[in-house]
């Protein structure tokens, strides 16, 4: 969000009814030399603003204090993440609920077989418990333990004490569905991500020649709503039901496709990507999924890592030129949506007296 259009994009969430934001606080913006040297104080005035700007429209912020930035200084003495010094004076100085957030795929097996069964749980393992395993029981889950043995890292019982604090929450951003096919057989490993420190499993997109959902042009973006459901439910089955935000889930078009040229502003195929995910997580949340929060990506079109600004995932569309905001159709279904479910109340333990959790107090947005 540019500082000189802060308080433009800030009416455009007041319009569409969403009661919270999710933004990145810069390390590096406000501590360039982390804590061996001066406070950036423009910085600080920047997020300053922006926070007291979200709370006077009574927008509640949802902050990501570690988005993949890291003060120079602090890499260069400590290794960035690699050090505990790093990791204990983060976690002593923070304070409040804090919680991690993971990309997240869901895997359906590729065949009935054992073998393919198998390799779905090590995919599982591999992508999602190798992250939150750690975190939650303080060791690595059994599979990645049966492939990798002695070379996984050991933790000390001074690191599993610490460990046993957890997380408060756990952030999903959730975009595709893949099959999963075994690869435990020397020809196969031939193949890319699927050696045994990757797992011993391929992924595809297709069975057969029959997609397991609609192909984007993007390999990372296979649109499977059911999936949304599979991935919170695992989650809950394995984490004791620890509360869940989705923290990314949004359709991108390219702006050289066919598609692009027919939903330039009625994106049609995005409204049916979130209305199909935000259907299969109500019903996880009716059977017993606690989940907090969902916010779309995006709110508006943005610089998407590699893709640049070939990639358009906005409700809104911005002219890159004027920076003109203009909504397009999903903006409009998705306000009508939040007026249709949104509560007042986002706070936890307020289903604790509703006992139709559908998606009440759970309508948040995201961008960056």
């Amino acid at each position: 969000m540019s500082s000189l259009t802060h308080q433009e994009d800030i009416d455009l969430m007041e319009d569409l009814g969403v009661n919270t934001y999710r933004f990145s606080i810069s390390w590096a913006r406000i501590l360039p030399k982390g804590r061996f040297g001066k406070v950036n104080v423009a910085g600080i005035n920047y997020y300053n603003r922006l926070i007291d700007a979200l709370l006077l429209k009574g927008i509640e912020p949802f902050v990501t204090l570690s988005h993949f930035d890291f003060p120079q200084e602090l890499e260069d003495r400590y290794g960035g993440w690699l050090s505990s010094q790093s990791q204990t004076k983060y976690q002593t100085k923070q304070g409040g609920k804090i919680g991690i957030v993971l990309h997240i795929n869901c895997f359906e097996p590729f065949s009935d077989s054992t073998a393919d069964q198998l390799a779905t749980i090590r995919a599982q393992a591999f992508t999602i418990s190798w992250i939150l395993d750690p975190v939650m029981f303080g060791k690595y889950p059994r599979e990645m333990e049966m492939i990798l043995g002695p070379i996984l890292p050991k933790f000390s019982r001074i690191e599993k004490e610490k460990l046993k604090r957890g997380v408060d929450f756990i952030g999903v951003n959730h975009y595709s569905s893949y099959y999963i096919q075994d690869c435990s057989s020397p020809e196969c490993q031939d193949q890319p991500g699927t050696s045994s420190t990757e797992g011993l499993y391929l992924q595809t997109a297709e069975r057969n020649g029959v997609p397991i959902g609609e192909l984007t042009p993007f390999e990372w973006l296979v649109v499977y709503p059911q999936g949304m459901k599979k991935t919170v439910t695992y989650l809950k089955d394995r984490y004791n039901n620890t509360p869940i935000y989705i923290t990314e889930n949004g359709y991108g078009y390219s702006c050289d496709s066919i598609a692009w040229e027919k939903e330039y502003r009625n994106d049609i195929t995005r409204i049916n990507y979130l209305a199909g995910h935000l259907e299969n997580l109500a019903a996880a949340i009716r059977e017993g999924v606690d989940v907090r929060g969902y916010f779309a990506w995006s709110l508006l079109d943005n610089f998407e890592w590699k893709y640049g600004q070939s990639v358009r995932f906005g409700l809104y569309h911005v002219d890159y030129d004027t920076l003109r905001r203009t909504p397009r159709s999903s903006a409009t279904w998705y306000k009508n949506f939040i007026a249709t479910h949104k509560t007042q109340s986002i706070m936890p333990g307020y289903d604790d007296d509703h006992n139709d959790k559908e998606l009440q107090s759970n309508i948040k947005l995201i961008t960056y």
